[in-house]
């Protein structure tokens, strides 16, 4: 079935609080990623209720509405809904940490530019694999055209970043794209044919310094830009702002940057290369051990958009990464095991389908879906997930895994393995890639109690009586906007006569709440019901609550399963409500209400359609 990405769009729209509440958005491979004016105006809640969604974060000053690989066609209706391309001035001197800031900004720069590097760092690695074949010689005029891929998308990497970091710093990304073009002409590094021994700016030479392939001096200098760029535009007169800002933008920034903040740049950038590898030398391969264990809680603060600059460094300065793309190739795998040994231990076809479907999506490389979806709700299987990725980490390093250019870490970027290791070093990816989907598997399966979910079966009425007696109420009429929206599944209330909660169905209880104030039971044919006792009584932790069962026992209607104070909790000014509802509801034609006003644990009050 085909999905309505025009009006998804448009929800997630309204629900991150309309077009003016949005300064900025960008998309990476699986996320929506939302800088807010006020992130309060977001309604979290409906934003994870949408069927589309997996999951929302709001972290690192950016709020993340994670979709998965469909993401690209929803930014693309998104933007049809307004122009988001810019930061405004309210965005550039918001309150947020220094540390939110410094995130927000370095994903917002290289994330965009992701495909760019995907392209060039592929077409590299296929033409080695090709020419290593014979297939297609390096001194074949076919490779050489195809080589310029490669070529132009690393040798201009300079302009590429200077484009997005202006779009993040409020800069001018045009008047930034000619001050990148500047740092890599050709005339710049090769100023001998001009007949000149050293450029120079007013008496002062300039350094020679390799701009192509890198990043920060386009970085650094389009920081200067955006200053100096609203300096002019406030201060020309309208007459000539026109053409007399941008050149006077230029004229100042070109030589500080020339003399000063490039070759700084260029600098930092050798020492983030050189820090990289120091510690694989220091640390040998424990360094990559640990960073891949870490790697799915970078993921989850969203933290890990900082290891693709420093890829990007490493990969400019040495030729070749060994440790941050070996990490994330064994956090991939790890979260793939996980998603699959998951998928085996439920017998619901549909969540067994999701799981697969994850599992495979992270074996490509993009390891949210499984990560949100399938893998974070079991905390055991996300322990799983984080040994089993050192465990393959830790192999990686003790037999040095290598890449030679910026690859997807997953299968399909086992061509950026082969460069001066050989095709040993594709093997130790390969075995890395088994490891780490193996030893996740079989730790999931140990850790994790076996699921018993069963599919629907249709056609199975079911009836359900009411689990305490009171005065039954419409769900809509809860003092809770979540329960009374419907969001959480269909069903009734009930004004509390009495102290004690029973089953209103056969089945098994599914989940207790640790706080006990809610209880999950499942049907033999896999209705879902939820009894949550109280609004906001999750907050009294437990007290003044009693359960009488256990998760996976056997209950018969009627059978006691929970008792409360309710009058000691009422005293204490919380509402005692009873909430019912089937969370699985979309899976029936209706939810029919059977009775209303005042009702005993015996009178049936629900049916299904």
């Amino acid at each position: 079935m085909s999905k309505n990405y025009k009006e998804l769009a448009k929800k997630i729209l309204g629900l991150v609080g309309g077009k003016e509440n949005i300064s900025f958005v960008m998309h990476c491979a699986t996320r929506l990623r939302f800088t807010l004016v006020d992130s309060s105006k977001a309604d979290e809640e409906k934003l994870k209720k949408l069927s589309e969604v997996i999951t929302v974060l709001n972290t690192n000053g950016q709020f993340q509405v994670v979709i998965g690989n469909d993401v690209p066609l929803v930014f693309k209706e998104l933007n049809k809904l307004g122009d988001f391309g810019q930061v405004s001035e309210q965005e550039t001197t918001s309150d947020k940490t220094g540390f939110d800031k410094f995130f927000e900004i370095v994903s917002g720069i290289f994330t965009p530019i992701v495909p760019i590097l995907m392209a060039a760092g592929m077409a590299g690695a296929l033409l080695t694999i090709l020419s290593l074949l014979n297939i297609l010689p390096d001194t074949s005029p076919t490779y050489y055209v195809f080589n310029l891929i490669k070529e132009a998308g690393f040798y201009f990497l300079p302009i590429y970043v200077s484009y997005t970091a202006a779009n993040k710093l409020g800069a001018n990304p045009f008047l930034a794209m000619l001050l990148a073009a500047i740092l890599v002409h050709p005339q710049l590094s090769n100023f001998e044919a001009l007949g000149v021994e050293q450029l120079s700016i007013f008496g002062i030479g300039i350094k020679s310094v390799k701009y192509a392939n890198s990043v920060l001096p386009a970085i650094l200098g389009t920081w200067l830009l955006s200053y100096v760029d609203r300096f002019f535009n406030k201060y020309t007169p309208s007459a000539i702002r026109a053409f007399m800002a941008p050149l006077l933008t230029m004229i100042v920034v070109t030589p500080i940057v020339l003399l000063v903040i490039g070759p700084l740049g260029g600098y930092m950038g050798d020492l983030f290369g050189e820090a990289v590898q120091s510690l694989g030398a220091t640390f040998g391969f424990v360094s990559i051990a640990v960073i891949a264990g870490l790697m799915p809680l970078m993921i989850v603060t969203g933290t890990h958009s900082f290891v693709f600059p420093l890829v990007v460094a490493t990969l400019a300065s040495n030729g070749s990464e060994s440790i941050l793309i070996p990490a994330m190739m064994a956090e991939n795998l790890a979260m793939a095991g996980a998603a699959f040994a998951l998928s085996t231990m439920t017998e619901n076809t549909d969540k067994k389908a999701e799981a697969r479907a994850a599992s495979l999506s992270a074996f490509l490389g993009i390891s949210e879906p499984a990560m949100y979806g399938v893998v974070l709700p079991e905390r055991k299987a996300f322990y799983s997930t984080m040994i089993g990725s050192l465990i393959g980490g830790a192999f990686a390093g003790i037999f040095g895994l290598t890449f030679y250019t910026v690859v997807s870490a997953s299968a399909t970027g086992l061509p950026g393995t082969f460069g001066d290791k050989g095709i040993m070093n594709f093997v130790v990816a390969c075995l890395t890639m088994l490891i780490s989907f193996v030893a996740t598997f079989g730790l999931t399966k140990i850790l994790v109690k076996e699921k018993t979910d069963v599919d629907i079966k249709p056609g199975v009425k079911e009836t359900l009586v009411a689990p305490i007696e009171g005065e039954m109420i419409p769900l809509m009429d809860v003092n809770d906007k979540i329960f009374a929206s419907g969001a959480m599944g269909k069903g009734v209330a009930f004004k509390p006569n009495a102290d004690s909660i029973t089953s209103p169905v056969n089945g098994r209880v599914s989940s207790i709440f640790q706080t006990k104030h809610a209880i999950g039971l499942i049907t033999e044919s896999g209705m879902e019901i939820l009894i949550h006792v109280g609004i906001d009584t999750v907050k009294l932790n437990g007290s003044h609550f009693e359960t009488f069962v256990k998760v996976d026992d056997q209950v018969k209607v009627g059978e006691q399963i929970l008792t409360f104070d309710r009058k000691e909790i009422e005293a204490l000014g919380y509402d005692t409500t009873v909430i019912m509802i089937i969370t699985n509801a979309n899976h029936y034609k209706d939810i029919v209400e059977m009775k209303s006003g005042s009702v005993t644990s015996k009178d049936e009050v629900l049916t299904t359609v």
